[in-house]
Protein backbone atom coordinates (compact mmCIF):
# COMPACT_ATOMS: atom_id res chain seq x y z
CA UNK A 1 0.00 0.00 0.00
CA UNK A 2 1.37 3.39 -1.20
CA UNK A 3 1.52 6.12 1.46
CA UNK A 4 -1.39 8.13 -0.17
CA UNK A 5 -4.08 5.64 0.39
CA UNK A 6 -1.90 4.87 4.00
CA UNK A 7 -2.65 8.79 4.69
CA UNK A 8 -6.53 8.47 3.55
CA UNK A 9 -7.04 5.61 5.46
CA UNK A 10 -5.90 7.58 8.88
CA UNK A 11 -8.42 10.55 7.88
CA UNK A 12 -10.78 8.03 7.57
CA UNK A 13 -9.53 6.42 11.16
CA UNK A 14 -10.11 10.02 12.60
CA UNK A 15 -13.49 10.88 11.14
CA UNK A 16 -14.55 6.97 12.59
CA UNK A 17 -13.42 8.00 16.02
CA UNK A 18 -15.69 11.17 15.98
CA UNK A 19 -18.60 9.25 14.72
CA UNK A 20 -18.14 7.03 17.74
CA UNK A 21 -17.99 9.20 19.93
CA UNK A 22 -21.03 10.96 18.65
CA UNK A 23 -22.64 7.65 18.45
CA UNK A 24 -21.71 7.02 22.17
CA UNK A 25 -23.01 10.60 23.49
CA UNK A 26 -26.26 9.80 21.48
CA UNK A 27 -26.20 6.46 23.20
CA UNK A 28 -25.72 7.54 26.45
CA UNK A 29 -28.73 10.43 26.39
CA UNK A 30 -31.19 7.25 25.17
CA UNK A 31 -30.05 5.40 28.19
CA UNK A 32 -30.80 8.12 30.69
CA UNK A 33 -34.21 8.67 29.02
CA UNK A 34 -34.86 5.27 29.24
CA UNK A 35 -33.37 5.07 32.59
CA UNK A 36 -35.47 7.98 33.84
CA UNK A 37 -39.10 6.40 32.58
CA UNK A 38 -41.23 5.13 34.97
CA UNK A 39 -40.99 1.15 35.81
CA UNK A 40 -44.53 0.98 34.14
CA UNK A 41 -43.40 2.99 31.08
CA UNK A 42 -40.51 0.72 30.34
CA UNK A 43 -42.23 -1.81 29.16
CA UNK A 44 -44.73 0.48 26.62
CA UNK A 45 -44.70 1.14 23.48
CA UNK A 46 -42.13 4.32 23.82
CA UNK A 47 -39.90 2.07 25.66
CA UNK A 48 -39.56 -0.52 23.76
CA UNK A 49 -38.55 1.96 21.05
CA UNK A 50 -35.84 3.17 23.25
CA UNK A 51 -34.61 -0.34 24.44
CA UNK A 52 -34.23 -0.97 20.75
CA UNK A 53 -32.83 1.83 19.77
CA UNK A 54 -30.07 1.11 22.17
CA UNK A 55 -29.49 -2.31 21.43
CA UNK A 56 -28.89 -0.92 18.20
CA UNK A 57 -26.88 1.93 19.04
CA UNK A 58 -24.66 -0.78 20.38
CA UNK A 59 -24.20 -2.87 17.57
CA UNK A 60 -23.45 0.28 15.09
CA UNK A 61 -20.56 1.28 18.10
CA UNK A 62 -19.32 -2.81 17.96
CA UNK A 63 -19.13 -2.23 13.92
CA UNK A 64 -17.16 1.09 14.41
CA UNK A 65 -14.66 -0.38 16.69
CA UNK A 66 -14.51 -3.47 14.44
CA UNK A 67 -13.89 -1.79 11.34
CA UNK A 68 -10.82 0.82 12.74
CA UNK A 69 -9.31 -1.87 14.61
CA UNK A 70 -9.52 -3.41 10.67
CA UNK A 71 -8.06 -0.84 9.30
CA UNK A 72 -5.27 -0.72 11.41
CA UNK A 73 -4.32 -3.79 10.52
CA UNK A 74 -3.98 -2.59 7.26
CA UNK A 75 -2.15 0.59 8.01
Amino acid sequence: MNNERRKQLRGWLGKAEGLKAELESLLSDEEEYFDMMPENLQGSTNGMNSEEAIDKMNEAIACIEEAVEEIEEII
